[in-house]
């Protein structure tokens, strides 16, 4: 099983592809007859590659309805992740949803990623920014290049970290959307629904067994 993973989501999956993701695939998979390969890419690359075959699958995609249309799914995420809405330190914003931001707001966010539903449905109104890593989001921040960004809270903390900021650094505001995070599989590929029922039995194992949540520890 040929899987292609994203190169800039830590601690999720770091430069160098390695991370939560990485391990979960690997244990979840690990007693079963299929051997995942790994292949590091930007996330738009990672989906082109599934999308068009070269790979079987890819990691890090949110389930929602944009991408039920391009890819097929199994069951079991592979894990849950958070995601705020960021600004500046200095500014005094005060909203309350995406719903709230103004008209020709100036978003930062990362090339492909999907922030949920609600997003999809006002993204028309925003002057969106999009780059390919998370440090390039904090420095347009900084530099006031862009009025607030999405950023999933422990991508931030952990950026920031490896940036050598503090925490405070950035004002964490509203709750965007918490993504169910999966592997998306090559919709055309017949091994497809094998491959993913493969890897919801491996899952469900993994975290039944109480291994899973000593996965996400010392990233």
């Amino acid at each position: 099983m040929k899987l292609a993973i994203e190169d800039s989501w830590p601690p999720y999956a770091k430069k160098n592809g390695e991370g939560i993701s990485k391990k979960i695939i690997s244990q979840a998979l690990k007693n079963s007859e299929y051997k995942p390969t790994f292949l590091v890419a930007p996330y738009a690359r990672v989906l082109y590659l599934t999308k068009y075959g070269e790979v079987d699958g890819c990691l890090n995609v949110t389930r929602q309805e944009s991408t039920e249309k391009e890819f097929h799914f199994g069951k079991e995420p592979l894990l849950e992740a958070k995601a705020y809405f960021y600004s500046a330190k200095d500014k005094d914003f005060q909203f309350k949803s995406i719903k709230d931001l103004p008209v020709n707001f100036r978003l930062g966010l990362i090339i492909d990623y999907e922030y949920g539903n609600d997003y999809e449905k006002a993204k028309m109104n925003f002057f969106e920014h999009r780059v390919k890593s998370q440090k390039q989001i904090i420095k347009m921040l900084e530099i006031g290049r862009i009025d607030g960004a999405i950023m999933f809270e422990e991508v931030a903390k952990f950026t920031l970290k490896e940036m050598k900021k503090p925490i405070g650094h950035l004002k964490k505001g509203f709750h965007n959307h918490t993504s169910q995070i999966y592997v998306a599989f090559n919709k055309h590929n017949k091994k497809s629904k094998e491959y993913s029922e493969a890897l919801d039995a491996g899952l469900l194992k993994l975290k039944k067994s109480g291994r899973y949540k000593n996965l996400f520890k010392e990233n």
